[in-house]
């Protein structure tokens, strides 16, 4: 009796224990995605040349769980620069900041990427 109770105590643990790890997987499978994306995005503009600042638009602000924007530790002298989306008047002194870089809109949806020239930038 006490063996048997010993298994179910056990059976019942492990799925509970499968339900509880669900979401932390669903978020590794959006990162590995977003890294993937976020390679290509980099690989593409380093064979582009020069140097690029990336404005990142995230389109909805409810389901964006993983984060795009992260830069290296010397900004300035970075080949890409990426930055979040902030007011107009914001990102106009961003790019007026980083004058000497083609300035990209990057916009952020669940399961989509869409990288566009910067619609009010003077260096397209």
């Amino acid at each position: 009796m006490a063996r048997e109770a010993a298994w179910t105590f056990l059976a019942r643990g492990c799925v509970i224990l499968c339900a509880v790890s669900l979401p932390f997987t669903f978020w590794s499978v959006a990162q590995q995605n977003r890294y993937l994306r976020r390679s290509r995005i980099i690989a593409k503009l380093q064979g582009e040349g020069g140097k690029h600042l990336i404005i990142v638009r995230y389109e909805s602000a409810g389901d964006n769980g993983v984060e795009w924007v992260y830069n290296a530790a010397d900004i300035d002298n970075s080949q890409i620069v990426w930055a979040r989306e902030l007011d107009p008047t914001e990102d106009g002194e961003l790019v007026s900041y980083f004058k000497d870089r083609r300035v990209w809109l990057l916009s952020v949806n669940r399961g989509s990427t869409r990288l566009i020239p910067y619609p009010s930038s003077s260096n397209l």
